[in-house]
């Protein structure tokens, strides 16, 4: 019952991480990134960029529900309970073989192959055979996921900076560094369960200390990580030199938000960097919190284990799991 008890408060303070990873901490990056406009200190500019206050909050809600979006799409998000009743067809009721028996194996086997099915045994290995905290390990996975974010970040530029010029199209150089996103995000993705499970028990022990030396919040590293992802983009950007007027997202970021927000919307010049930013960090700090909250879903009950190993030796009792 402790057990349970337990689980429960972890799963709910994870839901909240979510919540403020998804809104709460763009829109405090972006406020320490614009709000305050230094240049006005001594000049005739305004300190406090007032104007920007619709963009800040439009923003980081719009990036931030993007990265929901990619991190349960491109990770191949399935709760046990979903493969259980055959897959999201018959859950979303488009069609009615709900808990059919070949259904049911087919979606048990994507989870399994699915980057989010992966990570969820590595938790649950973690938690259950080694005995971790739950927040420990999800702190350890997203210490493993900075450098990948890093690279998520600098990848689009990286595109546009070596792809030959003959190949790219005016007007179009967003979509081309978003499609180089997209590949990159799916590749570290289907990587990220491997490398996570062999370093996730340094990093979770890492994490530990660092929390217990310096009492450091969930908010604090993703905050971090923004600031100098956001320095190492704004490098590489000034590297590479692009053409700004040929990127059309400022305009279009813009005529997005005034369709939502009764209000002109004013757009920094450099939004750019900062949907890059967004982009990187906040998809796979959303997917290892997802992950650690759908395998505290599974623990207590042990569904996890027999369902992977039964999925594996293809039995219906398993010695590995006790069934």
């Amino acid at each position: 019952m402790a057990r349970k008890r337990g689980t429960l408060l972890e799963r709910l303070w994870l839901t909240i991480i979510v919540c403020g990873q998804v809104i709460v901490a763009p829109a405090i990056a972006f406020a320490a990134t614009y709000f305050i406009d230094f240049g006005g200190v001594f000049g005739d500019r305004a300190l406090l960029r007032v104007d920007l206050v619709p963009w800040i909050l439009g923003a980081a809600l719009t990036y931030g529900l993007i990265s929901l979006a990619l991190a349960l799409t491109v990770g191949g998000w399935m709760p046990v309970q979903v493969a259980e009743k055959g897959g999201w067809m018959p859950v979303l009721g488009a069609s009615r073989r709900i808990r059919d028996a070949s259904l049911v194996d087919n979606a048990r086997l994507a989870l399994l192959n699915s980057p989010h099915g992966k990570m969820m045994q590595t938790v649950h290995n973690e938690v259950l055979r080694k005995n971790r905290d739950l927040m420990e390990v999800h702190g350890g996975l997203q210490m493993l996921a900075a450098p990948l974010q890093i690279i998520l970040a600098i990848t689009p530029l990286l595109v546009l900076r070596f792809v030959p010029s003959e190949w790219l199209i005016p007007n179009r150089l967003l979509e081309l560094a978003m499609l180089g996103y997209i590949v990159s995000l799916a590749i570290i993705l289907r990587t990220f369960p491997g490398y996570a499970q062999r370093w996730v028990g340094a990093a979770s022990s890492v994490r530990r200390f660092l929390v217990n030396v310096t009492r450091i919040n969930w908010m604090f590293p993703v905050l971090l990580l923004w600031m100098l992802g956001r320095t190492i983009v704004g490098i590489a950007f000034n590297w590479i030199e692009p053409d700004v007027s040929q990127w059309q997202q400022i305009s279009l970021e813009k005529s997005l938000l005034e369709a939502f927000l009764p209000v002109d919307v004013a757009v920094p010049e450099t939004s750019f960097l900062d949907l890059l930013v967004a982009l990187a960090v906040l998809p796979l700090a959303t997917f290892t919190t997802m992950v650690s909250e759908d395998s505290a879903a599974t623990i207590t009950s042990n569904l996890w284990v027999h369902h992977a190993e039964r999925t594996r030796c293809g039995a219906d009792k398993c010695d590995l799991c006790n069934w």
